[in-house]
């Protein structure tokens, strides 16, 4: 799926995501998971979330993101290999500007 993503920075399909955990289900989805990404044209960071729920008629899924500084995306790649994720929110700015993960199948 490499270079599958729309960098929202500089909008080539380069965004890549580097690491990601499986979050389990809450109380909206069936599937939520906390990722890092980085374009590999422009250098952006960025913190996303991908929600999936198969409740209702029909699935539906949300994946979505927030810029994130170098540091940011390194404190939240090395938290998810060392299993130290607690909840998403701990890794992103509600008052950010939010862009939506656009994927090109």
């Amino acid at each position: 799926m490499a270079g599958k993503f729309k960098c929202p920075a500089c909008e080539e399909f380069k965004l890549e995501i580097k690491k990601s955990l499986d979050l389990g289900s809450d109380e909206r989805s069936d599937e939520v998971a906390i990722q890092c990404v980085k374009c590999e044209n422009c250098e952006f960071y960025g913190v996303t979330i991908y929600e999936e729920s198969r409740r209702g008629a029909r699935d539906s899924f949300y994946h979505f993101g927030y810029e994130a500084s170098k540091e940011q995306f390194e404190i939240l790649y090395n938290d998810i290999v060392n299993g130290k994720i607690n909840k998403k929110e701990d890794y992103y700015d509600a008052n950010q500007k939010l862009f939506n993960v656009i994927f090109k199948p």
